[in-house]
């Protein structure tokens, strides 16, 4: 959930119909449906270095490998 919110942030095109219904509700996800603005195919470009963080840190999580988790943090200690 945590992960698909950084793309709704985005105003992501999600493939499965059940992530875009859940964000719907988010305005800022909904705002582009009320505009009649396209969703974004992709996002990789706007993401910014902080998200693509969060998002491997994530990724890495949900494996379960806290071996192969990155080892630099932005986070003040």
């Amino acid at each position: 959930m945590i992960k698909n919110e950084i793309f709704a942030d985005y105003a992501y095109k999600f493939k499965d119909k059940r992530w875009e219904d859940i964000f719907m509700m988010m305005e800022s996800y909904n705002r582009k449906t009320i505009d009649k603005q396209p969703y974004n195919v992709s996002v990789d470009d706007s993401l910014t270095v902080i998200d693509k963080y969060n998002i491997n840190w994530i990724n890495q999580r949900l494996k379960g490998s806290a071996a192969t988790a990155p080892k630099n943090t932005l986070a003040a200690k």
